[in-house]
């Protein structure tokens, strides 16, 4: 009798997930990303009407595509994440603190919302704060790093791959790029 009734469990459960995975393959990334449990942080952007779903996107296909962190040092968790345009098919990042008061776009993401001089990366991690970067400088005659920087806040790193690395580091005034490599 013991043993019927966990069988049934076990039919059911399989019955119910083959079910939901049958239904998401119909399904946006983002769709299934607000129907499971997106960031609250990136939902509330889009009913707040900061985002447009129509316009941007959230990239699920990049891991990790977000990143939580208290960028601007008033602690509190804010987000960053990978998006994409619908429309020009343009990747970016997208930081949203958890006031809601701006949302920064970094990278040719659209029209709308174009920085060129920004770098997106391929991979995005926290730099915690107190953590020690330095700056590639480029001079006349070459590049050499800068004097040692200490981060006061968490700080958004971008990343490629066998190529170059960034930091975008909150300084009052907004965000500033700090080059790590070439």
């Amino acid at each position: 009798m013991k043993g019927t009734g966990i069988a049934f469990l076990v039919v059911l459960s399989y019955m119910i997930l083959a079910q939901q995975s049958v239904g998401s393959f119909q399904e946006s990334n983002w769709d299934i990303l607000k129907r499971t449990w997106a960031p609250i942080l990136i939902s509330k952007a889009y009913q707040e009407g900061l985002l447009s779903e129509h316009e941007i996107v959230p990239e699920t296909s990049i891991n990790p595509y977000y990143v939580r962190g208290d960028f601007n040092g008033d602690g509190e968790n804010d987000i960053a994440f990978h998006a994409k345009d619908q429309i020009s098919g343009n990747l970016g990042l997208i930081l949203i603190h958890s006031t809601l008061d701006t949302v920064y776009f970094f990278g040719p993401i659209s029209q709308n919302h174009s920085d060129k001089n920004f770098f997106t990366g391929e991979y995005i991690r926290v730099l915690r704060k107190g953590a020690v970067i330095r700056e590639l400088l480029y001079t006349e005659t070459g590049s050499q790093f800068g004097p040692p920087i200490v981060l006061k806040t968490e700080a958004l790193q971008a990343v490629y791959f066998a190529k170059s690395s960034g930091v975008y580091l909150w300084d009052q005034n907004g965000y500033r790029f700090i080059s790590q490599s070439d």
